[in-house]
C-alpha cells in the first residue's frame, strides 16, 4: 500500500511524494520486466521506462561519462518516465550498456 501526494500548478506537477506504510525491506516485491525505449538526442540520449508492476528504487547506470536528469526513483505500475542522459561521449551500443536495477535486485 502506498500513499501518493502531488502538488500541481495548472497541468504541471511541481512535487510528488510516495509514502509506504512499511519499511522497504518488508515490501513483497516481484522481479519486474522494465521496458525501455532509448533514442539519441543532440545532448545525449532519451530513455523512457515503463513497467507493469511497482519498481522500487530504480537505478540507472552506464559506464560512460555523463549525467542522468533523474535517477533512483520509484516507478508505479503502468507509469512511464522519461530520463535524459547528457553526455558528449556517444556510443552506438548505449542501449546495451545501460543497466537498470531496483531494490528487488538487491535481495
Amino acid at each position: 500500500m502506498v500513499l501518493i501526494t502531488e502538488l500541481h500548478s495548472g497541468q504541471n506537477t511541481i512535487a510528488r511524494n510516495l509514502m509506504y506504510f512499511m519499511s522497504p525491506k518488508d515490501l513483497k516485491l516481484d522481479k519486474q520486466e522494465i521496458k525501455r525505449n532509448v533514442s539519441e538526442t543532440p545532448e545525449g540520449y532519451s530513455i523512457e521506462v515503463t513497467s507493469g508492476i511497482l519498481v522500487k528504487n530504480m537505478y540507472l547506470n552506464v559506464n560512460i561519462k555523463g549525467e542522468f536528469s533523474d535517477n533512483y526513483f520509484d516507478l508505479l505500475p503502468g507509469e512511464s518516465k522519461k530520463i535524459i542522459f547528457r553526455t558528449e561521449n556517444k556510443n552506438p551500443n548505449f542501449s546495451n550498456l545501460l543497466r537498470i536495477k531496483s531494490l528487488v535486485d538487491a535481495k
